[in-house]
C-alpha cells in the first residue's frame, strides 16, 4: 500500500579535515534513524552535502552558489569541526559558520559536533594551523550561548551521539505537533465478526472450526484409494536346483513385507465404526519385499516391489496415523465442539501510533472461562495434535484484511531471547497431564486474571500499534453465556488519560 512521508534534507556542512568516515557514521547514523523512525513518524531524513549535491554554476561567489544551490533548501544542519574552522566568507568566518547562521536565521534545526580525536603534534606546532584551531575554540565559546553542541572523541561515539541526537529532536517534534494539531492516538476494544470490526460481540461455536472436522474426511479418502489397489496375497513357488538356491540366498538380503498386526486391528476397528467393509486383500501388500542392507535415515527402508506395492504400503500407513488422529481430534471435539468463544481487537483510530498498551476487560465470573479451567485432553491425544498442528491454529485469531495477529504487535529485539507465542518445546512431559496441557495453552492464551469480588479481570499488553490499525488479542475467550456485557480501561504511552469503554453481545 502507497503510503505519504514527509522528507526532511539534512545539510552536512565542515571544512575540509572532516574524514570520509566521519561523513559515513552521519549517513549511517541517517539510516539507522530512517530504519527505526520512517513508519512510526511517517518521515525520512536525505542527508545533503556539497561533495555530492552541488553542481558547476558561474556567475556568484562559491558560497553563494551553494546557498542557492540547496543550502537554504535544507531543513537541518549538522556542522562538524576538527582541526579547521574553513576559509572566511564576505560576510562570516567560514564557509560552515555562514551556513550554521542561515540555518538559524531561518528557525532551523543546528546540530554541532566537535573533534576530540587526537591532533598530530605537528599540526599544533604550525602557527597557521594552530589560529585555526584556536578560532574553533572561540567559535566554541560563542555558540554555547546559542545551541547546544557535543564533542565526541571517536567516529563510532560521533554517529551514536549523533543518532541520540537526532532521534531526541524528531521525538519532541512529533509530540509538539501532535499538541498543536491534536495529532493522539485513540484506543477502543471492539468485536471480531463476520462482518468486520463491530461495537457488537458475535458468540462463536468451537464446533465450527474447520480443523476439528477435516480428518474423518481424509480417513473415508484414504479407505476408498486404498480399496482400489488390486493387490493379492503372495504365495511364494517352491524352487529346485539352481533356482532355489538363487531364492533362498536371496531371502538373506530381504524379507517379506507385511502390514503390522496391531495397525490392522486398528485400521479393522474404524472400518467397523464408519460402518465401512473391507475386502479379504485390503491388507495384502503382494511380494513387497524389504532390502534388509539399504536403508537410509532420511528415507527409511529401500523397498523391492511393483509401484502400487510400495504405494498400498505407504498408504495403509498413512491411514493408520490419520485414524489416530482423527482419535485424538474427536476426543478434543467431544470435550470442546459445546463451547463457546469470542475474538476480541484493540482498534487505534487516532492519528498517531501508541505504545506500551495496557488491556484490561472486567468480566463477570459466570461469563468468563479460564483457560486453566478448559477440558484436558489427554497426553496420547495431544501430542497427536501437535504433530499437525501448533495449538494457536484452534485458539490463536489469524490476521485478516481489517486486523493484525497479536504477534504484529510484538517488538522484535535484535539479539534478544524473544519466543514466539506458539512455539511449544517441552523437554519433558510432566506426570500430570492437565499441567503439562495447561502449561501448553499458557503459550497461547497470553492473559492474566485477576479475582475482584464477582468478576474476573482479564489483562495482557501491546507493544506497539500504528495509527488506523487494529490487532487481535492474543487468543480467543472462551465465554460461558451469551448475553452480557464487558468494561474496558487501556492506559498507553502516548494518551494521558485512561480509556474507558463496555463492549455487549449482540
Amino acid at each position: 500500500m502507497a503510503k505519504r512521508l514527509t522528507q526532511y534534507d539534512l545539510l552536512i556542512s565542515c571544512p575540509g579535515d572532516i574524514t570520509k568516515p566521519e561523513l559515513d557514521a552521519i549517513d549511517e547514523a541517517v539510516n539507522d534513524f530512517n530504519r527505526a523512525y520512517e513508519d512510526v513518524m511517517d518521515i525520512k531524513i536525505r542527508t545533503r552535502h556539497w561533495s555530492k549535491d552541488s553542481y558547476a554554476e558561474s556567475g556568484g561567489k562559491p558560497q553563494d552558489l551553494l546557498n542557492k544551490q540547496f543550502v537554504k533548501d535544507c531543513d537541518l544542519t549538522i556542522a562538524l569541526f576538527w582541526t579547521r574552522f574553513g576559509t572566511p566568507t564576505d560576510s562570516w568566518g567560514s564557509g560552515t559558520e555562514e551556513e550554521i547562521e542561515i540555518m538559524l536565521e531561518n528557525g532551523k534545526q543546528v546540530f554541532v559536533g566537535f573533534s576530540d580525536i587526537s591532533i598530530p603534534p605537528s599540526d599544533l606546532a604550525n602557527v597557521k594551523k594552530a589560529e585555526e584551531y584556536q578560532r574553533i575554540q572561540e567559535f566554541k565559546k560563542r555558540y554555547q550561548e546559542r545551541g547546544l553542541y557535543f564533542v565526541y572523541s571517536s567516529v563510532e561515539e560521533l554517529k551514536r551521539f549523533f543518532y541520540a541526537h537526532l532521534s531526541k529532536h524528531f521525538i519532541i517534534r512529533n509530540e509538539q505537533d501532535k499538541s498543536a494539531t491534536d495529532i493522539t492516538p485513540k484506543l477502543s476494544v471492539q468485536a471480531i465478526t463476520e462482518m468486520g470490526l463491530q461495537n457488537n460481540i458475535s458468540i462463536f461455536n468451537f464446533g465450527n472450526v474447520a480443523q476439528l472436522n477435516a480428518p474423518l474426511e481424509h480417513v473415508r479418502e484414504l479407505f476408498d484409494k486404498i480399496s482400489k489397489y488390486e493387490i493379492y496375497d503372495y504365495i511364494p513357488e517352491k524352487l529346485t536346483g539352481i533356482l532355489g538356491t538363487i531364492n533362498e540366498a536371496n531371502k538373506m538380503f530381504h524379507s517379506q513385507v507385511s502390514f503390522e498386526d496391531d495397525k490392522q486391528k486398528l485400521i479393522s476397528k474404524c472400518a467397523d465404526v464408519l460402518k465401512i467393509e473391507l475386502e479379504d486383500n485390503f491388507f495384502s501388500l503382494g511380494d513387497l519385499q524389504k532390502n534388509n542392507l539399504v536403508t537410509t535415515p532420511l528415507t527409511g527402508p529401500t523397498f523391492v516391489g511393483t509401484g502400487d506395492e510400495e504405494a498400498k504400503y505407504f498408504d495403509l500407513h498413512e491411514l493408520h496415523n490419520s485414524i489416530e488422529y482423527w482419535v485424538a481430534i474427536s476426543q478434543f471435539s467431544e470435550k470442546y465442539s459445546r463451547l463457546n468463544y469470542i475474538k476480541l481487537a484493540v482498534v487505534n483510530d487516532g492519528t498517531t501510533f501508541d505504545e506500551d498498551i495496557s488491556v484490561a476487560l472486567t468480566f463477570p465470573k459466570n461469563v468468563l472461562i479460564k483457560h486453566n479451567a478448559l477440558p484436558v485432553i489427554d497426553s496420547y491425544a495431544l501430542d497427536k495434535i501437535k504433530q499437525e498442528h501448533n495449538l494457536d491454529e484452534f485458539f490463536g485469531i489469524k490476521r485478516a484484511s481489517k486486523y493484525l495477529d497479536y504477534d504484529s504487535t510484538i517488538r522484535r529485539f535484535s539479539g534478544s531471547n524473544y519466543v514466539p507465542s506458539n512455539y511449544i518445546s517441552p523437554l519433558f512431559s510432566k506426570s500430570d497431564p492437565a499441567e503439562d496441557f495447561y502449561e501448553d495453552l499458557d503459550s497461547v492464551f497470553d492473559y492474566e486474571y485477576f479475582d475482584e469480588g464477582d468478576d474476573v479481570i482479564l489483562t495482557f499488553s501491546i507493544d506497539y500499534l500504528k495509527h488506523n490499525t487494529a490487532a487481535a488479542f492474543p487468543s480467543i475467550i472462551f465465554v460461558a453465556e451469551n448475553a452480557f456485557e464487558i468494561k474496558y480501561t487501556l492506559k498507553s504511552k502516548h494518551f494521558k488519560e485512561e480509556v474507558e469503554g463496555i463492549i455487549a453481545s449482540a
